[in-house]
C-alpha cells in the first residue's frame, strides 16, 4: 500500500505543477452524431461488399476482411484505405441439431443426436488449417462458445483435432461402421438399437432438399459468407490434403445457400443436421444459458428458437444455470469451466474460429475502433467524422453484406436488423466503447444494485434501480420532429411488452418477478425505476440495462407485434425511437437511410481531433474511467487503479487495466491522471 500511495502522491504533485496541462473543452451544443446521414448500401455477400468498397462506392465495411483483401489493401495504390484491427466477441461454428428427430425424419432417431456421431464430425474438422488458410490467419481457433482469452474459458477442456482415423474409431465403437479404417471405403450405417439398424444412411436419408438424388445428412453452409462456405465445403468434401465426411462414409445432402434459405430451416423449423452458423456474443458468459439451455428450445416452427441446436442435457443445464444465476464472478467462472468440460465431452456442436483481424474504412474518415466490435458498433457511428467536410456534417456510405430480415424491435434477432435499429433505439445503460468491462450511462444517468426478499420463497434476489435521464424525446421517422417526452411509463411498458409477447430480448425480462395480476414488479418513484428479479445474479444489471426501450403510446395500440415492421404496420408508424439517428427510408436489397437526431440527449463528440487516423475521444472519459455508474474522471478512479496495482491477467479482464495490456501498473494511473475532470 505504501507503494500505491507514493505513486498517487507523485501524480498529484505532477498535476499541480503542470499548469499548462490541456483538458478537453466541450464542443458546440449541437446534439447527436458528428455526421448528418448514414446511407447503408446492401449487398448479397461479403465478396460483393468488398468489391464495392474497393470501387469507392462505400466508405466503410461491416464485415471482417479476408486475407486477400488485407494483403491487397495494405499494398501500393491503396493508401486511401485504413484497416481497423480488432479481436471479435463473436463465433463461427458448425451448429449441430441434437434433437432426437426432425421434421424430414419424424419417425426415427437422427444420427446427430448420438454423441459418437457428433464426435466423429468434430474429428473431421481441421481448425488450424481453416484459420490459417481459409481465414488467412486472421482468426483464433475456438473449442467452446467462449473467447479463449476470457476467464470463463477452461483451457483444460477436452478438444478435438483433425483425425479421420479417430473419427472412424468413434463410429466403429458406436456401431456405425464395420471397421475403423478411414480409407477402406466403408459406408456408415445405422447402429444397433436404431429403427434402421444395419441399413446404410443413404438408404433412408432421402428427404432432404435434394431428395434421393443426393441422400445424406442435411448440411447448410452459408453461401453469403465466403469463409463459412469454404469451411463447410472442406468439411464435407475435403481437398487434396484432407478427407471430408463423405470420404469416410457419411453421406451429405450439401446445400450452399444464403441465409434467407437456410435461416428458417435451421432456426425456426429445426429441419437440418449441420449448419455453418455464427453469433455475435456479449461481454457476459450468461449467453451459455440463453442460447444453449434446454428451456430455450422453441418447438413452434413459426417462432425463432434461441437454442436451435436443441441441446438437452441435464448436466450441462446445471452448469449453465449456475453461470447465469451466479452471485459472484468466482461462481460464474467455476461453473463456466465445468460447462467447458461438459461441452468438450459431449461435442454438442463445433466452434471453429473468432475473428482476430480487420474491418476497413476510407480515409479521410476518422473512426472510433470499438473494443471487440470495431467500426460496425453504434459508438463509431456516433463519433465518426470526415474533417475534409468539417467538424460535423456529411454522409457516410456504409456497406452491409446482408439485408435486414425484419425491422421489428420485438422480434428481430438478425445482426443486420440491429445494425439499423441499434441506431434508432436506446437502452438504460451502455458499454464503454474502449473497455467493454465498464458500464456507462445512456437513458439512465445512474443506477444502484441491491437485493430484496422474494415473498414466494423467501430467497434473496437482485433489485436494480435506475435514474431515468431528463430531456429525452421520441423522434418522428422521416423528419426528426419531437413526438413527445420519454417517461418512466415507457420503460415499464417496454419490459412488460417483451415479456407478454415473448420477444427476441425475452432473456432480459424473463426473471423479473410477476405479480398475481400478470404485471411485472417494476416500481416507479419520480424518475427512479426499480426492477425486482426472482433470482440473484451478478449479471442482473446488464439484463435490465440492455433492453431497447420503445414508446408506450405507439406499441400499446399494437396487440400482435409480429411482422417485418411490428404489427404489419409501416416503418413510419413503428420505428419511433430515441436514438442518435432516426429512420428515413428502406428499400429491400438496396439501401437504408438514417439521419442524425439533432434532438438527441447528448452533445456531439468534442472536436479535438488531432490524430490523422483516429478520433481521439479525449474527453478522456471512455478510456480513463474504471467506475460503473459514476461517469466522471476523478480521484476515485485513481484510487481504484491504485488498489489494483500489481494485478496481472487476461488483458482488460478488470476495469482497472485501462490500457488492456494484462497488467495494472503506473501506465494505467497515468491514463487516468491526464484525463482528470473529464465527464459524460
Amino acid at each position: 500500500m505504501k507503494t500505491k500511495t507514493t505513486i498517487l502522491a507523485v501524480i498529484f504533485i505532477t498535476l499541480l505543477a503542470t499548469s499548462i496541462l490541456a483538458f478537453p473543452v466541450r464542443a458546440s451544443p449541437t446534439k447527436g452524431p458528428r455526421i448528418d446521414e448514414v446511407l447503408i448500401k446492401i449487398y448479397d455477400s461479403d465478396t460483393a461488399e468488398f468489391i464495392a468498397f474497393e470501387a469507392c462506392d462505400i466508405d466503410m465495411v461491416d464485415w471482417p476482411l479476408g486475407a486477400s483483401e488485407v494483403d491487397k489493401w495494405t499494398g501500393p495504390g491503396y493508401e486511401h484505405i485504413e484497416l481497423d484491427f480488432f479481436k471479435e466477441m463473436g463465433m463461427y461454428e458448425v451448429d449441430v441439431n441434437n434433437n432426437l428427430t426432425m421434421p424430414s425424419y419424424p419417425d426415427w432417431r437422427s444420427p446427430t443426436s448420438y454423441k459418437e456421431f457428433r464426435q466423429a464430425i468434430a474429428c473431421m474438422i481441421d481448425k488450424p488449417y481453416i484459420v490459417n488458410t481459409i481465414v488467412g490467419g486472421y482468426g483464433a481457433g475456438l473449442e467452446a462458445p467462449i473467447m479463449p482469452w476470457l476467464r470463463w474459458y477452461d483451457p483444460t477442456m477436452p478438444t478435438y483435432s483433425y483425425d479421420p482415423a479417430a473419427a472412424c474409431q468413434y463410429l466403429y465403437d458406436g456401431g456405425w461402421r464395420d471397421n475403423a479404417d478411414p480409407y477402406s471405403g466403408a459406408k456408415v450405417h445405422f447402429p444397433p438399437g436404431h429403427t434402421h439398424a444395419g441399413d446404410n444412411l443413404d438408404v433412408w436419408l432421402t428427404n432432404g432438399p435434394h431428395g434421393a438424388t443426393e441422400p445424406g445428412i442435411i448440411f447448410y453452409r452459408r453461401s453469403d459468407s465466403s469463409s463459412r462456405n469454404l469451411a463447410g465445403n472442406l468439411i464435407i468434401h475435403g481437398d487434396g490434403t484432407h478427407l471430408g465426411l463423405e470420404a469416410i462414409g457419411i453421406p451429405v445432402d450439401d446445400n450452399s445457400v444464403p441465409t434467407g434459405t437456410s435461416g428458417p430451416k435451421v432456426m425456426y423449423i429445426g429441419d437440418y443436421h449441420c449448419y455453418t452458423g455464427g453469433w455475435s456474443l456479449g461481454r457476459d458468459p450468461d449467453h451459455l444459458f440463453d442460447l444453449y439451455h434446454s428451456s430455450m428450445i422453441n418447438f413452434d416452427p413459426n417462432a425463432f428458437s434461441w437454442n436451435y441446436g436443441h441441446i438437452n442435457d441435464p448436466t450441462w443445464d446445471g452448469y449453465v444455470e449456475k453461470v447465469k444465476y451466479a452471485t459472484t464472478l468466482e461462481m460464474a467462472e467455476t461453473n463456466a469451466h465445468l460447462a467447458c468440460q461438459r461441452f468438450g465431452d459431449q461435442a454438442f456442436f463445433m466452434p471453429l474460429w473468432t475473428t482476430c483481424g480487420y474491418m476497413a474504412h476510407k480515409k479521410p474518415w476518422h473512426v472510433l475502433n470499438v473494443d471487440s466490435y470495431s467500426v460496425r458498433d453504434s459508438w463509431n457511428l456516433y463519433c465518426i467524422n470526415n474533417p475534409t467536410i468539417g467538424a460535423t456534417g456529411g454522409q457516410l456510405k456504409w456497406g452491409f453484406k446482408d439485408d435486414a430480415q425484419k425491422l421489428n424491435p420485438i422480434y428481430s434477432q438478425w445482426v443486420w436488423d440491429w445494425q439499423i435499429m441499434g441506431e434508432l433505439f436506446d437502452s438504460l445503460i451502455s458499454m464503454n466503447p474502449l473497455n467493454i468491462a465498464v458500464d456507462m450511462p445512456s437513458m439512465a444517468t445512474a443506477w444502484t444494485v441491491g437485493t430484496w426478499t422474494n415473498p414466494d420463497d423467501g430467497e434473496t434476489c437482485s433489485k436494480i434501480s435506475f435514474t431515468l435521464r431528463d430531456g429525452m424525446n421520441w423522434i418522428n421517422p422521416t423528419n426528426g420532429a419531437i413526438l413527445g417526452a420519454v417517461t418512466p411509463a415507457d420503460v415499464v411498458f417496454s419490459f412488460q411488452y417483451v415479456y407478454d409477447n415473448l420477444g427476441w430480448n425475452y432473456p432480459a425480462v424473463a426473471d423479473i418477478y410477476e405479480n398475481p395480476d400478470g404485471s411485472l414488479k417494476i416500481e416507479v418513484s419520480g424518475n427512479t425505476i426499480t426492477f425486482y428479479e426472482t433470482v440473484k445474479s451478478v449479471w442482473a444489471l446488464h439484463w435490465a440495462g440492455g433492453l431497447p426501450i420503445i414508446p408506450k403510446f405507439i406499441y400499446e395500440n399494437i396487440p400482435d407485434p409480429h411482422g417485418f415492421y411490428a404489427g404489419g404496420l409501416t416503418a413510419e408508424e413503428t420505428l419511433i425511437g430515441t436514438g442518435s439517428f432516426y429512420f428515413v427510408s428502406y428499400t429491400a436489397g438496396v439501401s437504408c437511410l438514417l439521419r442524425a437526431n439533432r434532438n438527441y440527449f447528448q452533445d456531439i463528440v468534442p472536436n479535438i481531433d488531432t490524430d490523422p487516423i483516429n478520433i481521439k475521444i479525449d474527453w478522456g472519459i471512455f478510456k480513463s474511467n474504471p467506475k460503473s455508474g459514476d461517469w466522471v474522471v476523478n480521484v476515485l478512479d485513481l484510487i481504484i487503479v491504485a488498489n489494483a496495482l500489481g494485478w496481472t491477467g487476461p488483458p482488460g479482464d478488470v476495469p482497472a487495466d485501462i490500457n488492456k495490456d494484462g497488467a495494472v501498473n503506473v501506465l494505467d494511473l497515468i491514463v487516468v491522471a491526464i484525463n482528470l475532470g473529464a465527464s459524460w
